[in-house]
């Protein structure tokens, strides 16, 4: 199912490289878990002091902070499909 939606013309253009990361047969590391765990956290400290309500942000941010402390911190950001699967 994965290869059918990475050769499709709607697949985001980064997704066929990445098929063997989210698969876990590929441990490369382009922008770790960790690094976009800080990113999202920097996003919705910014949207609350603006008084910006952004709940996709913060649902993902949460899902981020259980991957870090559960050892997927310095996995690729591809790799976090299979962790949240385990």
């Amino acid at each position: 199912m994965l290869d059918l939606l990475a050769d499709s013309p709607a697949a985001l253009p980064a997704l066929p490289s990445k098929v063997a990361v989210i698969l876990g047969e590929n441990e490369e590391v382009s922008f770790a878990i960790d690094g976009a765990r800080k990113d999202l956290a920097v996003m919705q400290g910014t949207a609350e002091r603006l008084g910006l309500a952004v709940p996709v942000t913060r649902t993902a941010l949460a899902s981020y902070e259980v991957a870090v402390p559960g050892g997927a911190g310095a996995l690729d950001i591809a790799a976090k499909a299979s962790f949240d699967l385990e």
